[in-house]
């Protein structure tokens, strides 16, 4: 019954689904401030993002005239840079939800702030392949 009650907090997001239906006590639940949790969205989906295109855009320039067979030389594929910028605007993995739940730490807080995330990723995501693909090319 508990397995199944956290299973479904982190399928539907616990600001859907009532407290008593998740599994968590109401003295035990903390409400989380929206801004906190827009806070932590706007960080992962555009200042991560933004930080690593940085951070890869001087490696790329600092390495580009390295010889192939040197060990600092990075693949010059355009598929390669593609996959290392697409993989830092995703959203934070699902995988770390699962931790919380296994260790029941948090678990209703942490879920709000992903299902904010991965409703807010549809757009910020698109708008990040765009920049990427345009600057690829």
């Amino acid at each position: 019954q508990r397995q199944m009650c956290i299973r479904d907090s982190l399928m539907l997001g616990t600001n859907l689904v009532p407290p008593k239906s998740t599994g968590v006590k109401k003295q035990d639940a903390v409400v989380v401030p929206m801004a906190f949790t827009a806070i932590i969205t706007v960080c992962r989906l555009v200042i991560v993002p933004l930080v690593t295109f940085s951070i890869f855009t001087l490696v790329e320039y600092a390495l580009w005239d390295l010889p192939d067979d040197s060990p600092l030389a990075m693949p010059k594929g355009k598929p390669f840079r593609f996959m290392i910028l697409l993989l830092s605007c995703a959203p934070t993995a699902v995988n770390t939800t699962a931790m919380c739940a296994m260790h029941r730490f948090k678990t209703a807080e942490y879920t709000q702030a992903i299902f904010v995330q991965y409703a807010s990723c549809i757009l910020s995501t698109a708008c990040w392949l765009t920049f990427f693909l345009w600057y690829i090319e």
